[in-house]
């Protein structure tokens, strides 16, 4: 059982980082870079961010439906992990969806000061 647990919970911790923008990056390259082009930046990778967890959610849900073997040490379907995983995944998703259209409308100072309180842990609560 701890091994469907320990999944659970980095799925749903991973997606609580990604809430928080606690997740690592490399803030260097933002602090590197013109301001013309952060916003530019961050918006390509705010994309990526989303294309990664749409194409994980897409095969959580595939694997949650042909998955039928049984857990050993409860009698329940794996599929249920698996099902949980995708719901994890797709808000992970919906999260980076709405932080882009944030990031979209802001500027790109606005931008380079987010990822720098981000960076010096003030962004995480």
């Amino acid at each position: 059982i701890a091994r469907y647990l320990l999944i659970g919970t980095a799925y749903f911790g991973s997606l609580m980082a990604l809430r928080r923008g606690g997740h690592i990056f490399l803030e260097v390259i933002y602090r590197r870079t013109t301001d013309a082009n952060v916003k530019a930046l961050a918006l390509l990778s705010d994309f990526a961010v989303i294309v990664f967890h749409a194409t994980l959610t897409v095969l959580a849900i595939r694997l949650a439906f042909v998955a039928d073997r049984r857990m050993i040490s409860v009698d329940l379907p794996k599929n249920i992990v698996y099902g949980l995983v995708a719901v994890a995944l797709l808000a992970a998703t919906l999260v980076a969806a709405h932080r882009i259209v944030q990031r979209a409308r802001m500027t790109p100072e606005e931008i380079r000061q987010a990822i720098e309180e981000s960076a010096a842990g003030e962004g995480v609560e």
